[in-house]
């Protein structure tokens, strides 16, 4: 999966991510992570949202993009897939503006 970034500038391949989370410091900002060790280089801005609940809204949508993503690549019968793929528009998650 890519998720292209709130801002319409940033790309980031799903699969070069170890985590997604809201950011300690600001808990508006969501973002990823590609090491552990909470390095500010090892990540990027993803989103900034007008709470952290909205904030932690957005994690769902994706936790549920990247879930649907997995049904259509698993062990759903064709038809299943198909429905699934017009609910999900193909396999990029785009930041919500709001």
């Amino acid at each position: 999966m890519v998720i292209l970034s709130q801002d319409k500038e940033i790309l980031i391949n799903f699969n070069n991510v170890q985590a997604i989370n809201v950011h300690m410091n600001n808990k508006k900002q969501i973002c990823a992570w590609f090491n552990v060790d909470n390095d500010p280089k090892g990540s990027v801005l993803l989103g900034e949202y007008e709470t952290e609940e909205r904030a932690k809204e957005i994690l769902i949508l994706i936790r549920d993009h990247l879930m649907n993503i997995e049904r259509l690549n698993g062990s759903l019968p064709a038809i299943e897939a198909i429905a699934y793929s017009l609910m999900i528009q193909g396999k990029i998650f785009e930041m919500p503006e709001k």
